[in-house]
This record gives structure tokens, sequence and C-alpha cells, in this order.
């Protein structure tokens, strides 16, 4: 088989301005994986790699075509993403001397997350293009992929639980309890959530990934009409309470433990009804307490002046004629 080659292009304002990049070559090969932003009958999401061509100080890319140029020889087109303002996680922790994000994060917090794009095969016998499904060592249909906004659950020296976020409203999204509408609170002032559009948190796609996927959102600075966006490296951006609840809730139906939230708030509401009883009880207990010790201060004073009248009298003899009269029933 002839070689096959594949040229990058820096895309230009006009044909005659595009600027080659690199080259790669393939000799023996009949397919191989390679970035797609659009295809025929198929919608698919803007797709960035990375990449180091000598010289060129840009390393990240947005492909914005794909096609063949001849016979044996295909073109990527792209142009320059900038990442001056990405630090990632894993930068800040070795920034800060930190090995755990939790030091940092908290359950709930707002982090972008890269999870990688879905590669097409081409095949270079019949010119043609196909799913990659035959690649299980990259993303692959149904995975979450492409850079995104995702709730972080939990964190470790290895990395983070990360529950991802879409746009897109979930087929069974009202019925389906492991998947949650976020509040506007909870998204506003943030450039990667589109403003008026509805967010949805996927619980059950919750994923383990490196702190070299992390970086913070890029954070509206001020309120007034210039819009300027930073990552901080702070992590201050946390869902709302009641979204909160809502990933605790969505967390526990997609682990199937949501029968366990259920026993969990039954058991609370029956705690505060017997709360009530007991205070009640408690309440009534202390009043019965102040009228017993009343009657003992009276039934000593009463003592003391029979004994008084009744030269001789005992404590035992008080004590008898008492219980004598209680049982002739003369104590009312």
């Amino acid at each position: 088989m002839a070689a096959v080659t594949i040229k990058y292009f820096l895309l230009g304002n006009i044909p005659q301005n595009d600027q080659l990049l690199g080259t790669k070559s393939f000799d023996n090969i009949d397919e191989v994986l390679i970035p797609v932003s659009q295809m025929r009958k198929k919608k698919i999401p803007p797709f960035f790699f990375t990449m180091k061509f000598s010289g060129v100080q840009n390393f990240r890319w947005k492909v914005e075509f794909f096609l063949g140029i001849s016979k044996n020889v295909w073109g990527v087109w792209v142009t320059a993403k900038n990442t001056s303002g990405d630090i990632y996680l894993s930068e800040t922790l070795a920034q800060s001397g930190r090995r755990s994000a939790g030091q940092i994060t908290r359950k709930g917090t707002i982090v972008i997350v890269e999870y990688g794009h879905i590669y097409q095969a081409l095949n270079f016998k019949n010119n043609s293009l196909s799913n990659s499904d035959i690649y299980p060592c990259s993303n692959q249909e149904g995975e979450m992929h492409k850079r995104r906004p995702a709730i972080l659950v939990s964190c470790d020296t290895w990395g983070a639980k990360v529950v991802p976020i879409t746009s897109v409203e979930p087929e069974g999204f009202t019925v389906n309890n492991s998947v949650f509408e976020l509040e506007t609170k909870s998204t506003e002032n943030i450039s990667e959530f589109t403003f008026g559009n509805k967010s949805f948190a996927l619980c059950d796609m919750i994923q383990s990934v490196s702190y070299n996927r992390i970086l913070p959102p890029l954070e509206r600075l001020g309120q007034g009409k210039t819009r300027q966006y930073l990552r901080s490296q702070s992590y201050p951006r946390n869902i709302s309470r009641n979204d909160l609840t809502a990933l605790e809730k969505g967390l526990l139906t997609a682990i199937g433990l949501v029968n366990l939230q259920k026993t969990k708030d039954k058991l609370f509401d029956q705690t505060q009804i017997d709360k009530g009883i007991i205070d009640g009880l408690t309440k009534t207990n202390d009043s019965v307490s102040q009228e017993v010790e009343q009657l003992r201060s009276r039934y000593a004073v009463l003592k003391r002046l029979y004994q008084a009248s009744v030269s001789g009298t005992s404590d035992q003899r008080v004590e008898t004629e008492v219980d004598e009269w209680l049982q002739l029933g003369f104590d009312d």
C-alpha cells in the first residue's frame, strides 16, 4: 500500500493564507484515528486536541474541518486555542504543596473537566470515515466527552469523583431521579454556562478523573458592563444548598440506594415526633416535681405544728396517722 499523509494547516482568512503546521506519514497502515469536527448526517461537538508543532508556541487546537486533498493525502484545518489562563488543579496543588484537592475544594464545587474527545476512524483503503468502536483505548460513544462543567463529589490523593453537567435535557428527565436541573444561582456568571439555558447534572455518569483534567471555571469579574472572566485557583464556586440536596438524592438513586434516603427521612420525622413527646413529658415531670416539693414543704410545716401541739409525738407516729387519714379518704 502507498504511503498516506495527513497534513495539519492553521486556517487563514483566505485559503492562500493557510499555514502548514506539520505532516504525519503512514506506511503499511490501513486505518488511523483522526480528530473530526463535522460528519455528514451526524452532529459532532467542537473537537480540541493537543499537539506540539516545531517552531509554534501554541499547542492546543480546535478542529475546523477535515477533508481529502488528493490521492492518499488528507488535511486537518485548525485554529489556535488560547490556553494562557488554563491552570489545572494538579498545577495548583503542586504550587501550594498540597496533595489532595480536599484542602482547596469541597463537595459541590463547580469545576471544568477535560473528558477527552471521541475520534473517528479513517480507512485509507476505501477513503471512508466510521465510528471508533473497535478502538476501546479511546473515548467511545455513550461515554462523557469534551470539556464541560462538572460537580466535584469527593477527592483523595489520586484524583476526584465528579458528576458531569450537560445543557441537553436527558431522556426521561422528569422521571429519572439520578438527574436534576441546576438552579440559576449555581451557574450564573460562569462563562461555561450560557445564560438562559438549562443545565442538568448527570449523577448516573459519576466518574473518577485525574487532577490533570480539572481546572476552575471562568468566573465573571464584577457586575458592570465589562465582561471579564478569570479562572480562580481557590475554586470559590459551589452549587446552591437546594442543588446540594438534589445531588445527594441523585447519587443515592444512581447506585440504587434511594430507599435508604427515604428511610432516613422517615426516621428523622419520627425522631422529631418522639422529641416533641419527650419534651412534653419532661415539662410535665418538671411541673409534678415542683408540686411534690411544695407538698413536702407544706407537710414538713404541718408535721412540726402537729408535734408541737401533741407533746412527745414522734415522726413515726405522725407518719402512721397520715397513712390512716389517707386510707380513710380524708386526703381530699
